[in-house]
C-alpha cells in the first residue's frame, strides 16, 4: 500500500507541477493580450481626445473670428450711416482736407 500510495503522490505531484507550468503560461498570455489591448485602447482614445481638442480650437477661432466681424461691420454701418447723414444734413465731408462731394 506504502508504494501505490508514494506513485499516486508522484503521479499527482506531476500532474499538478504541469497543470501549474502551464497555467502560469496561460496567465501570462492572457495579461499581454490585456496590456496590448490596454495600448491600442488608450492609443484611440488618445487620437479621439486630440481630434476634440483640435475641433474645439477651430471653433474658437471661428467664434473670435465672427465676433470681430460683427463688430466691425457694426462700426463701418455706423459710420457709413454718419456721413449718410452729415451728406442729407448739407454739410461737405471733409477727408484730410479733401471734400469728398
Amino acid at each position: 500500500m506504502a508504494l501505490t500510495s508514494a506513485v499516486s503522490n508522484f503521479a499527482q505531484s506531476i500532474y499538478e507541477l504541469f497543470a501549474s507550468f502551464f497555467g502560469t503560461i496561460l496567465h501570462l498570455v492572457e495579461l499581454t493580450v490585456s496590456t496590448v489591448w490596454g495600448v491600442f485602447a488608450s492609443v484611440l482614445h488618445l487620437f479621439g481626445d486630440f481630434g476634440q481638442g483640435i475641433a474645439d480650437i477651430i471653433g474658437g477661432f471661428g467664434r473670435f473670428l465672427l465676433a470681430n466681424a460683427a463688430l466691425i461691420l457694426v462700426g463701418a454701418a455706423a459710420g457709413y450711416g454718419y456721413l449718410v447723414y452729415q451728406q442729407r444734413q448739407g454739410h461737405a465731408v471733409v477727408v484730410q482736407g479733401k471734400k469728398l462731394n
